[in-house]
């Protein structure tokens, strides 16, 4: 949000937020790293994972999630059928599966434990009243 609302030369909302502006970063007028510790995901004000700001894991969060059914999109304008899913717990690495073909937090447990802290940090902070995050 606040790199959107520079661009637009609009003011921020009041409160707290947890964005930040990186346009300075994405237009080369800085090197700087990029201030946060990852970037979250979140979906219809529901927290679904972190990718760290490498882009190279992606950690999902036990969350709901709609899918089309049997892979088959719509025709003719005509809507493809939709199901809902789940996920838990599942680590992606990003830079060798960018579809996220292959869950691979079995391999990597001490990367998905350092996410999975790092997402309940941001959780307890900015969506309290969803379920606590841990790692079994």
């Amino acid at each position: 949000l606040p790199t959107f609302t520079q661009l637009a030369g609009a003011k921020l909302p009041e409160g707290k937020l947890d964005g930040h502006n990186i346009w300075p970063i994405i237009s080369g007028e800085s090197d700087a790293a990029h201030p946060g510790d990852f970037i979250e995901q979140t979906i219809g004000g529901q927290f679904q994972g972190i990718i760290t700001v490498d882009g190279k894991w992606k950690l999902h969060v036990p969350h709901g999630y709609r899918t089309m059914e049997g892979g088959v999109a719509g025709t003719d304008g005509k809507p493809g059928k939709y199901q809902q899913k789940q996920i838990g717990y599942a680590l992606f690495d990003m830079v060798k599966d960018p579809k996220e073909s292959t869950n691979v937090i079995k391999d990597h447990p001490e990367v998905a434990a350092k996410l999975v802290e790092k997402a309940e940090q941001h959780r307890k902070k900015w969506f309290p009243k969803q379920k606590a995050f841990v790692l079994d």
